[in-house]
């Protein structure tokens, strides 16, 4: 009977873990969601044919996952972009072509305070290219984050260049 008891405690002690892990989601959680759906706003799918409105729509959508002073820093021979607007602008100027956004091997690390965290990851992009072929490009990319309003939001992105 003694065994049976410890069996249904040690059940019951996951299962609570597992709800409270699915209900109360870490702030490294949160950040890897925000990620995940910016990538999903940023990709397009083949044959997507936007028109000007909607394409400025989703460049408002994208810039909201931004600080309003945020910094995107792609390194040479791409100009950096700061600020909100600057981002959606840019945003809104890339014309309809099929692309897929995808982000691995990210580490979060969330700062004492929780108001502050830092990410490195792998960003993947896959699309047609100028010339109407697949391309693939992959990036290390650093980010800085802040909580605002409750909410993590990308304060600056660094494109890291590797060894090739």
């Amino acid at each position: 009977m003694t065994i049976r008891r410890v069996i249904v405690a040690v059940v019951a002690v996951i299962a609570i873990a597992w709800i409270a892990r699915a209900w109360w989601p870490s702030e490294e959680r949160r950040i890897r969601a925000r990620l995940d759906a910016l990538a999903e706003e940023v990709s397009t799918p083949a044959g997507n044919m936007e028109d000007a409105l909607a394409r400025m729509a989703r460049a408002v959508r994208i810039g909201s996952f931004f600080t309003e002073d945020a910094a995107i820093e792609a390194g040479p021979p791409y100009p950096a972009l700061r600020g909100r607007d600057t981002i959606v602008g840019a945003a809104s100027s890339v014309g309809a072509q099929e692309v897929t956004l995808e982000f691995v091997d990210v580490q979060v690390g969330v700062a004492a305070g929780q108001q502050a965290a830092s990410a490195y990851m792998t960003a993947k992009a896959a699309g047609l290219d100028r010339a109407g072929g697949r391309g693939l490009d992959a990036s290390e990319v650093e980010m800085d984050f802040r909580k605002v309003d409750g909410r993590w939001l990308i304060a600056a992105a660094r494109v890291r260049r590797t060894l090739e």
